[in-house]
């Protein structure tokens, strides 16, 4: 199995990000074609996409940085092993798309029912970050 780690943020756009929604984005487009491309010879692909995780990450980007009201509201935060472990589930169950912590799907499908909602949200926190 192929799998790609992606990013709830190739899925919904984050505009302090946006450099790096694109990529994942990419990614997760990349990856679903593999799977048309490599499935007559028996190779499956996964997406990982997860949310915020416990890393160094933040420090160490080069563009953009997540508002303030995010960072110091990690609810939703996983930590690395975390995601270790959504991966192995997906690989064990041969998921397509793994979206951890499973909450994010919340915001995925927000995004994909009510995208002038999402995306006025997201302006929203963009616009008081940037000030």
């Amino acid at each position: 199995m192929l799998v790609n780690i992606g990013s709830i943020a190739g899925r919904v756009t984050l505009p302090w990000f946006t450099l790096y929604s694109s990529t994942k984005s990419a990614l997760g487009s990349m990856t679903e074609g593999l799977r048309m491309e490599l499935a007559g010879d028996g190779i499956r692909t996964m997406t990982v996409c997860p949310g915020y995780v416990k890393t160094g990450f933040q420090g160490h980007a080069l563009v953009g940085r997540p508002p303030d009201r995010l960072l110091r509201g990690k609810k939703f935060a996983i930590t690395a092993e975390q995601c270790a472990e959504a991966v192995a589930r997906g690989v064990e169950r041969n998921a397509r798309t793994v979206v951890t912590p499973a909450s994010g799907w919340a915001l995925i499908v927000a995004q994909r029912l009510f995208p002038s909602v999402v995306e006025a949200q997201m302006k929203k926190i963009y616009r008081s970050h940037a000030k």
